[in-house]
């Protein structure tokens, strides 16, 4: 009981989590918080860490974000005027309807052809609903997989 005790007065004064109206981000601020009081008490346990809980999550803060310096953001070779905007409308995703067409044809010569050659394709899934997409291209693309850099990287 103690230390679930002094867990929670660890979290309660330095508290990462923010007003937010998704369910799962308190449950991940929760975890980062344990997560960085668990590596406090090891560090005080453990005799390598001797200073305070405030200069011990300053210092871990500080080297989290000086790894954010090492990645080099991505720039596209010819950006020109393609975005991401919110669409007023839920869409399916473009990209992943061309994908989901495909997947269609194969299936069906398969099938025509009496032999199954592509075993990864077992079923065709609806396509992603979106309510984003390119304000330049005017279609629907999903954020959650790779559909804006398959769309704009294509031939034509």
């Amino acid at each position: 009981m103690n230390s679930v005790d002094l867990g929670n007065q660890f979290r309660q004064v330095y508290d990462t989590q923010q007003i937010s109206y998704r369910i799962w981000f308190p449950l991940m601020h929760w975890v980062l918080d344990q997560a960085a009081i668990n590596a406090y008490k090891l560090g005080t346990i453990g005799k390598t860490w001797t200073k305070g809980h405030l200069e011990f999550r300053r210092a871990l803060y500080r080297k989290l974000l000086a790894y954010s310096k090492l990645v080099k953001p991505q720039v596209w070779k010819d950006p020109g005027p393609h975005s991401w905007t919110s669409r007023p409308t839920r869409q399916s995703c473009v990209w992943c309807c061309k994908e989901e067409e495909l997947k269609k044809k194969l299936l069906a010569l398969q099938k025509e052809a009496g032999m199954e050659v592509v075993k990864e394709i077992s079923r065709v899934k609806q396509p992603t609903t979106t309510w984003s997409g390119c304000a330049y291209c005017d279609v629907a693309l999903c954020k959650m997989s790779n559909c804006w850099t398959k769309w704009h990287s294509q031939a034509g």
